[in-house]
């Protein structure tokens, strides 16, 4: 009788922390992409050149990170060097939590990034309650908020103050 409590309460504890451990950031807590290119000590243009896996948005992902090529950087910090054709990886899966850069495609993106981790791993601003990317349509325009600007509007604006 106690050993089967014991074991109710054990799993009990582990499924509600395990469901816990995977939420989502609180929407007062969540940066829009404005607040985020604030924040963010890279802010790049590019495309996964991880091949997207058929499953990968409705599975669990085995992958940590994925990798992502440079097309331009466009808010850079001090401390690394990034180029243009330069092939970085960034943070995908945490585990098994959705925290990083969920791109499930090859289309170019503006990403916002704090790192590399170890000199190896970019990973997303604010702990993952952040935007992580934003989709470049193909007349380089990028949709912030409730307004649609170009890239180079976008751009300019990262290095005003």
């Amino acid at each position: 009788m106690k050993a089967g409590f014991i074991a109710l309460l054990v799993s009990a504890l582990f499924f509600s922390s395990a469901s816990q451990a995977c939420e989502r950031c609180p929407a007062a807590l969540q940066l829009n992409a404005e607040e985020t290119a604030k924040q963010a000590s890279w802010v790049l243009l590019g495309a996964r050149t991880t091949p997207v896996a058929a499953n990968e948005r409705t599975t669990r992902s085995d992958l940590d990170f994925i990798e992502f090529k440079v097309e331009r950087v466009l808010k850079a910090a001090q401390s690394t060097s990034i180029k243009p054709g330069q092939t970085i990886r960034i943070n995908f899966m945490d585990g098994m939590c959705p925290y990083g850069f969920m791109i499930h495609h090859t289309n170019r993106v503006v990403i916002f990034a704090n790192g590399p981790v170890n000199n190896q791993v970019f990973i997303g601003v604010n702990k993952g309650c952040a935007a992580s990317h934003l989709p470049i349509d193909t007349g380089e325009m990028l949709k912030l908020g409730d307004k649609t600007i170009s890239l180079e509007t976008f751009a300019k604006g990262l290095h005003t103050p």
